[in-house]
């Protein structure tokens, strides 16, 4: 029953190496206790934690810790900024929250792209987790936009 699960490669003397399967299901809402929990957006960043957490483990097998840290701390700001701005009472508050989260979710990209040039193994993000990551990029823009709206009418 795991749908919408990504895979990356870490190539290093000719073996592909790929992570566990992941177990969050992003494609049927669940009934939450917290109505954010219930969000497709929180849903995709929980799933990018994942995805970014098994990433990070086989970084620092091959010597990149500071790189895999880096990428654990963006991608749990990312959904831990999310939930947090939903907390908020005022649009102010909400908006500079999701900026901050989606501010994380750009360094998660750019820390993928600098591991592809740096890292020791051979590594390519997936197609699928990049137009996750992109997706997960608009519906934080669209967070923003609705804030926006809202705090103008």
């Amino acid at each position: 029953m795991v749908q919408n699960m990504h895979v990356f490669y870490v190539f290093l003397k000719g073996e592909a190496m790929q992570p566990s399967q992941s177990k969050i299901n992003t494609d049927k809402p669940k009934t939450e206790l917290f109505e954010f929990q219930n969000w497709e957006v929180y849903r995709k960043c929980l799933l990018l934690t994942k995805e970014t957490f098994e990433i990070a483990k086989e970084l620092s097998r091959y010597q990149d810790a500071k790189l895999s840290d880096l990428l654990k701390r963006a991608s749990t700001s990312v959904v831990l900024n999310l939930a947090q701005g939903v907390s908020c009472y005022s649009l102010r508050d909400k908006s500079n929250f999701w900026r901050i989260a989606k501010g994380s979710l750009f360094e998660c990209v750019a820390i993928l792209d600098v591991v592809e040039v740096v890292s020791d193994a051979e590594f390519k993000t997936s197609k699928d987790l990049k137009e996750d990551m992109q997706s997960i990029g608009r519906m934080l823009s669209g967070l923003l936009r609705w804030a926006e709206k809202q705090n103008k009418g």
